[in-house]
Protein backbone atom coordinates (compact mmCIF):
# COMPACT_ATOMS: atom_id res chain seq x y z
CA UNK A 1 0.00 0.00 0.00
CA UNK A 2 1.44 3.42 -0.90
CA UNK A 3 2.08 5.53 1.43
CA UNK A 4 2.69 9.80 0.89
CA UNK A 5 4.27 12.16 3.25
CA UNK A 6 5.03 15.64 2.75
CA UNK A 7 7.56 17.12 4.90
CA UNK A 8 6.34 19.99 7.47
CA UNK A 9 5.93 23.55 6.69
CA UNK A 10 7.32 25.55 8.74
CA UNK A 11 6.14 28.44 10.48
CA UNK A 12 8.66 30.94 9.26
CA UNK A 13 9.26 29.57 5.98
CA UNK A 14 9.01 31.98 2.61
CA UNK A 15 6.66 32.07 0.16
CA UNK A 16 8.40 30.37 -2.19
CA UNK A 17 9.32 27.78 0.06
CA UNK A 18 4.98 27.30 0.73
CA UNK A 19 4.61 27.34 -2.97
CA UNK A 20 7.34 24.51 -3.63
CA UNK A 21 5.74 22.52 -1.19
CA UNK A 22 2.19 22.65 -2.92
CA UNK A 23 3.64 22.03 -6.13
CA UNK A 24 5.22 18.93 -4.94
CA UNK A 25 1.84 18.01 -3.49
CA UNK A 26 -0.06 18.49 -6.46
CA UNK A 27 2.64 16.89 -8.74
CA UNK A 28 2.24 14.08 -6.30
CA UNK A 29 -1.83 13.64 -6.36
CA UNK A 30 -2.54 14.45 -10.01
CA UNK A 31 -1.66 11.09 -11.43
CA UNK A 32 -3.62 9.23 -8.43
CA UNK A 33 -6.78 11.12 -9.02
CA UNK A 34 -6.37 10.75 -12.74
CA UNK A 35 -6.20 6.89 -12.19
CA UNK A 36 -9.47 7.18 -9.98
CA UNK A 37 -11.23 8.06 -13.14
CA UNK A 38 -10.98 12.19 -12.74
CA UNK A 39 -10.81 13.77 -15.72
CA UNK A 40 -8.40 16.64 -15.95
CA UNK A 41 -10.91 18.92 -17.81
CA UNK A 42 -13.56 18.46 -15.12
CA UNK A 43 -11.03 19.34 -12.57
CA UNK A 44 -10.12 22.68 -14.51
CA UNK A 45 -13.71 23.70 -15.00
CA UNK A 46 -15.40 22.35 -11.93
CA UNK A 47 -13.07 23.18 -9.35
CA UNK A 48 -11.59 20.59 -6.98
CA UNK A 49 -11.29 21.39 -2.84
CA UNK A 50 -9.09 20.16 0.01
CA UNK A 51 -10.19 22.75 2.35
CA UNK A 52 -11.00 20.52 5.57
CA UNK A 53 -14.46 21.34 6.60
CA UNK A 54 -16.08 19.09 9.24
CA UNK A 55 -13.41 16.08 8.98
CA UNK A 56 -14.06 15.96 4.84
CA UNK A 57 -11.74 17.05 2.80
CA UNK A 58 -13.34 19.37 0.38
CA UNK A 59 -15.24 17.76 -2.29
CA UNK A 60 -13.26 14.97 -2.62
CA UNK A 61 -14.07 11.43 -1.33
CA UNK A 62 -11.29 12.07 1.78
CA UNK A 63 -11.28 12.66 5.65
CA UNK A 64 -8.81 15.02 6.78
CA UNK A 65 -7.99 13.36 10.42
CA UNK A 66 -6.77 16.28 12.60
CA UNK A 67 -4.31 16.50 15.54
CA UNK A 68 -3.64 12.61 16.02
CA UNK A 69 -1.94 11.21 18.88
CA UNK A 70 0.27 8.48 18.37
CA UNK A 71 1.25 6.41 21.53
CA UNK A 72 3.81 7.03 23.71
CA UNK A 73 6.59 4.20 22.71
CA UNK A 74 7.46 4.45 19.47
CA UNK A 75 6.71 1.90 16.47
CA UNK A 76 3.84 1.04 18.41
CA UNK A 77 0.46 -0.01 16.66
CA UNK A 78 -2.29 2.39 16.86
CA UNK A 79 -5.77 2.95 15.34
CA UNK A 80 -7.73 5.63 13.94
CA UNK A 81 -11.40 5.39 12.80
CA UNK A 82 -10.88 7.39 9.13
CA UNK A 83 -15.10 7.46 8.72
CA UNK A 84 -15.01 6.74 4.90
CA UNK A 85 -17.27 3.77 5.16
CA UNK A 86 -14.88 1.98 2.17
CA UNK A 87 -11.45 0.75 2.52
CA UNK A 88 -9.33 3.47 1.91
CA UNK A 89 -6.10 3.57 -0.72
CA UNK A 90 -3.73 6.01 0.74
CA UNK A 91 -2.87 8.37 3.11
CA UNK A 92 -0.77 11.69 3.44
CA UNK A 93 0.84 13.10 6.46
CA UNK A 94 -0.17 16.63 6.18
CA UNK A 95 1.13 17.52 9.41
CA UNK A 96 3.95 15.70 11.89
CA UNK A 97 4.59 17.90 15.34
CA UNK A 98 7.82 15.90 15.89
CA UNK A 99 8.95 14.73 13.07
CA UNK A 100 8.37 10.93 13.16
CA UNK A 101 7.36 8.93 9.87
CA UNK A 102 4.01 7.51 10.35
CA UNK A 103 4.17 4.25 8.23
CA UNK A 104 2.13 1.09 8.04
CA UNK A 105 1.67 -1.48 10.64
CA UNK A 106 0.73 -4.41 8.98
CA UNK A 107 1.00 -5.25 4.89
CA UNK A 108 -3.06 -4.59 4.62
CA UNK A 109 -3.44 -1.76 6.87
CA UNK A 110 -6.86 -0.57 6.00
CA UNK A 111 -9.88 -1.62 6.95
CA UNK A 112 -13.82 -0.56 6.19
CA UNK A 113 -13.32 1.16 9.28
CA UNK A 114 -9.49 1.45 10.71
CA UNK A 115 -6.54 2.46 9.67
CA UNK A 116 -3.63 0.36 11.38
CA UNK A 117 -0.35 2.46 11.59
CA UNK A 118 2.74 3.19 13.14
CA UNK A 119 5.16 6.44 14.14
CA UNK A 120 8.98 5.70 14.08
CA UNK A 121 8.53 8.37 17.13
CA UNK A 122 6.91 8.13 20.22
CA UNK A 123 4.28 10.98 21.33
CA UNK A 124 3.52 12.68 18.03
CA UNK A 125 0.73 14.63 17.15
CA UNK A 126 0.23 13.83 13.20
CA UNK A 127 -2.70 15.28 10.59
CA UNK A 128 -3.56 12.69 7.54
CA UNK A 129 -5.72 12.94 4.46
CA UNK A 130 -7.12 9.33 4.07
CA UNK A 131 -8.92 8.25 0.96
Amino acid sequence: MPRFELPSIPEDATLEEVAAALRRLVDLLHPLLMSQGLDSQNLKTGGLSLLPRGGVAGNLDMRYLKDIDTPVVADTEFTVAHGLKRVPGYYLVVRNQNGGVVYDAHPTPFDGTLLHLKCTTGSNTVTLWVW
